[in-house]
C-alpha cells in the first residue's frame, strides 16, 4: 500500500536521470551523441518529453537544439562531422503535457562536456 501510495503521488513528475556523450572519429572529425534520459520519480521512461540542450562548440560559438524523448525516455542529439575539441551539453529545457519536472531539479543544472 505504501508504494502505491508513493506511485500515485509522484506519477507526474519527471527527473533528469542521466546525460551521457559517445564519441567517434573519422580522419581529423569526430561524430558526437549526447543522450538525455528522462524518467518519472518511480523509475519509469517518459516518452515524448521534449528536451532542449545549448551546446558549446570549441571555437566559443552556442546553439541549441530540441528532441522528443523515446520510447525507453531517451533523446539522442547527433552531431556529426565536427572539428576536434572541447563539447558541452547543457540542459536548458524539459517539457511534457503531462508531466512537471520535479521541483527537486528545477535549479540543479545538467550539463556534459567531451574533450
Amino acid at each position: 500500500m505504501k508504494n502505491d501510495c508513493f506511485h500515485e503521488r509522484n506519477k507526474t513528475e519527471m527527473c533528469i536521470e542521466s546525460v551521457d556523450a559517445v564519441a567517434s572519429y573519422s580522419k581529423n572529425k569526430q561524430n558526437l551523441k549526447f543522450a538525455v534520459s528522462i524518467l518519472n520519480l518511480c523509475g519509469e521512461p517518459i516518452c515524448r518529453s521534449e528536451v532542449g540542450l545549448v551546446v558549446n562548440a570549441p571555437d566559443g560559438s552556442k546553439f541549441s537544439l530540441s528532441r522528443l524523448t523515446d520510447s525507453q525516455g531517451v533523446a539522442l542529439f547527433e552531431l556529426q562531422g565536427i572539428d576536434r575539441g572541447r563539447w558541452e551539453a547543457i540542459v536548458f529545457k524539459v517539457q511534457h503535457p503531462v508531466y512537471n519536472m520535479s521541483s527537486s531539479q528545477h535549479n540543479r543544472r545538467w550539463s556534459i562536456t567531451y574533450v
